[in-house]
Order: C-alpha cells, then structure tokens, then sequence
C-alpha cells in the first residue's frame, strides 16, 4: 500500500484491532499444532514402513551406488555440450566471420537499392 494512501489509516486501525484480539498469536500457535500433527504422522507413518521392512535404523547412509543416477545425468550433460561446442567451432570453420557478414552486407544492399527502369 502506497505510503500517504488514503486507507493506510483505516489499514493500520484493523490490523491494531486484530493485533490487540490476540488472534495473531492463536493463528500462530493453530499453525505449530497443525505443524507438530503433520511431523507426528509423517513419524507414525516412517515407523510403520520400516517395521514392515524389518528395518532397524531410522536413516540410510547413501553412497555412490545411490547417486549414480545423478552423475549418469551429469555425464550426459557434459556430452551434449561438447557435442555443442564441437559443431559450432565447425560451422564457423565453414563460414568465416569477414566474409558472412560481407555477404550479408550484400544481399541488404541489393535488396534496399531501388531500380527505376
């Protein structure tokens, strides 16, 4: 809102009103509780799953075999830009920097110059 609006004295009153309600801090504490019962259920939830697998341990230690997802998509990345790079070193081998633009400078010159026949 605009610093001298016209609101801006009603906008301060409501939200004062609200502030002195309390109704901030019960939404913040409706917020933790909901917070706490989400973490709590995603925990019961965890717990039961590994109960089925026969897990013991709350975390798994990840190693290479994990990730070799990740890096086959980083190799893969690594290929499709040198395979960039290779192809544009290549055309502009073929197309020299002086004469492409001359040849562009060209046809703009040819296709500008008026011809009253």
């Amino acid at each position: 809102m605009p610093r001298f609006s016209v609101y801006t004295e009603r906008f301060n009153r409501v939200v004062g009103q609200v502030v002195e309600a309390g109704m901030v801090s019960r939404w913040f504490q409706d917020l933790l509780t909901k917070a706490e019962q989400k973490q709590r259920g995603k925990n019961q939830g965890r717990q039961s799953v590994e109960e089925a697998a026969g897990s013991s341990s709350a975390t798994k230690t990840l190693g290479l075999y994990h990730l070799q997802g990740t890096f086959a998509l980083l190799g893969f990345g690594w290929l499709l830009a040198g395979v960039a790079f290779l192809m544009e070193r290549a055309v502009s081998k073929r197309y020299k920097w002086g004469t492409h633009h001359q040849l562009t400078d060209d046809v703009i010159k040819s296709q500008t110059t008026l011809n009253f026949k």
